[in-house]
């Protein structure tokens, strides 16, 4: 593999390999599928919403919109936050600007304070929390979060 990278025979893409210079060719079908996940995940707000949330709302196959949404996410449209949770990548941008602004006049963010920010039950709040922590947008410190490196970016 090392000797294709070199070679430029494949390219590292986010989230694996692809041929060098490869472009993906979409159908009218396969881009209204996508249009139709990436909506669903737009709407869901700062609500970080499950993968079988988005096959139940959009009818398709489960199989499917894994497929679809692993292209949003490769077309950095959405954000894998782990355990199956998804946001769309907007969305989680005016996330990281409430933090930041939270910041600006406060050293600490509460459990309590990013479920104000957010809006978000805890249920929701605490996989997106955790995200932020495993992206240094944050840093765990007990029961609060500090700003974290990447905030700064």
């Amino acid at each position: 593999m090392n000797t294709m990278l070199e070679n430029d025979a494949i390219s590292e893409e986010k989230g694996g390999f692809s041929l060098s210079g490869y472009q993906p060719k979409f159908s009218q079908k396969d881009l209204g599928e996508l249009g139709k996940i990436e909506s669903i995940l737009a709407k869901s707000g700062f609500v970080p919403i499950l993968l079988k949330e988005i096959t139940e709302a959009s009818g398709f196959k489960p199989k499917r919109v894994g497929d679809l949404v692993h292209l949003l996410f490769a077309q950095g449209k959405v954000e894998n936050l782990g355990n199956n949770f998804w946001l769309n990548r907007p969305n989680l941008d005016n996330v990281l600007m409430d933090i930041r602004n939270f910041f600006n006049s406060k050293d600490e963010l509460a459990v309590a304070d990013f479920k104000e920010i957010t809006g978000l039950s805890r249920k929701t709040a605490i996989p997106l929390l955790e995200y932020l922590d495993k992206n240094h947008f944050t840093i765990r410190r007990e029961n609060v979060r500090l700003k974290g490196a990447a905030l700064n970016g």
